[in-house]
């Protein structure tokens, strides 16, 4: 072990001075990631303090005792970890950022402010992966989304999902306390309310509650919120862009999945619950209810799904997430009755729901027409925030 730390001293300072290198290079190119690269230049600080601690351990002779062992791999770890979030990340996204990054980057920026991220202070845009964020450093993200976004609106509304993401990174402990008292009261209840069941029918309703109640761990908990959340702040277009999703990729909605996401029949009744708290007869959103009612009666039931993912604990983890918006963010719901015509003459708008709520009544509603639109659209927004 002794000599296996002295390598990886040897190892962490030439990448030490690599990635100093690097971000001397990207601060003295990218002078509007002013907040970005500061934030970057104190992870470096840190990677250099543990480098010290990890070289201080390296330099003592003789056989190390198990806690001088323990602290050198700690400091290790903090330092892959650091080192991973720079090389992996951040580097990459901004030596590729280009002007339809840079553009994009500005839309969601605004976006950020007016959903109630009051926090952010700088983002990285990558349009070179699917849909995701990196939320580990919550003021400066790195969103990613598929390279078309440039030349399309459709899909945008996906970003509000990612945006829940980091709500829920900087809220983590709030968040999930709530979240899991819903869920263990709404387990708890249901095993209060069931008696005269024999030994073998009460195990059986043991084992389901506790599989309930850890299938929805707090990934899960993290990507249903995501979709309130989302749902909340951009309305009809968060909605139908989750019913396209399910309708273009989901084979099994109703399957309780192994993945990190929670099925998807689960999160389509999320999202529609939400939207049903701030609009009533919006025509857009009862065309959108119709395609994905007609969808899911065409698949295949799961039959724990009704039990893990009832109507009832939906209810309440849609109100614990509106409470909790309500509280902690200085946003406003997408609210009322939605005029798509309006928005619809107004492609020049520079709040991003807007836009895509107009466009979304246009492609329902008057598809020859949306290419057209929509072209305008992009030019007033490239316009605005390039």
């Amino acid at each position: 072990m002794e000599n296996y730390l002295v390598s990886k001293v040897t190892e962490y300072s030439l990448l030490l001075k690599w990635v100093k290198k690097e971000l001397s290079i990207l601060k003295a190119e990218k002078t509007e990631h002013v907040a970005t690269i500061d934030n970057l230049e104190i992870i470096i600080q840190n990677l250099e303090s543990q480098f010290s601690n990890l070289n201080k351990i390296s330099k003592i002779s003789g056989t190390l005792n198990e806690s001088l062992v323990s602290r050198a791999l700690s400091y290790m770890k903090n330092m892959e970890y650091n080192l991973y979030i720079l090389t992996q990340f951040y580097f990459p996204a901004l030596y590729k950022e280009n002007d339809n990054d840079y553009i994009l980057r500005n839309i969601l920026l605004e976006t950020a402010t007016e959903c109630g991220l009051f926090w952010i202070k700088d983002i990285t845009v990558s349009l070179d992966r699917e849909y995701s964020i990196i939320p580990v450093q919550v003021e400066i993200p790195i969103i990613y989304a598929p390279p078309h976004q440039c030349n399309s609106i459709i899909g945008m509304s996906y970003f509000y999902h990612e945006m829940g993401h980091n709500v829920f990174q900087k809220f983590q402990e709030e968040l999930s306390e709530g979240l899991f008292i819903d869920l263990n009261e709404y387990f708890n209840a249901i095993k209060s309310s069931i008696s005269g069941l024999n030994a073998d029918q009460q195990n059986k309703l043991d084992e389901m509650v506790k599989y309930g109640k850890n299938y929805w761990n707090s990934q899960r908990l993290n990507e249903l919120f995501c979709d309130i959340y989302a749902a909340f702040v951009s309305g009809p277009c968060y909605f139908y862009s989750s019913v396209d999703m399910v309708i273009k990729w989901s084979n099994s909605p109703f399957l309780l999945t192994q993945d990190v996401h929670p099925p998807w029949a689960a999160r389509i009744n999320a999202c529609y619950k939400t939207i049903q708290h701030f609009h009533s007869d919006d025509d857009i959103i009862t065309k959108t209810k119709n395609l994905i009612d007609r969808y899911m009666n065409l698949q295949s039931k799961n039959i724990d799904f009704n039990f893990i993912c009832s109507d009832v604990l939906i209810d309440r983890f849609v109100k614990t997430s509106i409470e909790f918006i309500n509280t902690y963010l200085s946003t406003s719901p997408c609210i009322g009755s939605i005029d798509y015509d309006e928005l619809s003459i107004l492609p020049n708008s520079s709040i991003l729901k807007d836009v895509l709520n107009g466009g979304l009544g246009i492609l329902l509603d008057d598809p020859s027409n949306y290419i057209k639109w929509e072209k305008s659209a992009l030019i007033s927004l490239s316009t605005t925030f390039k």
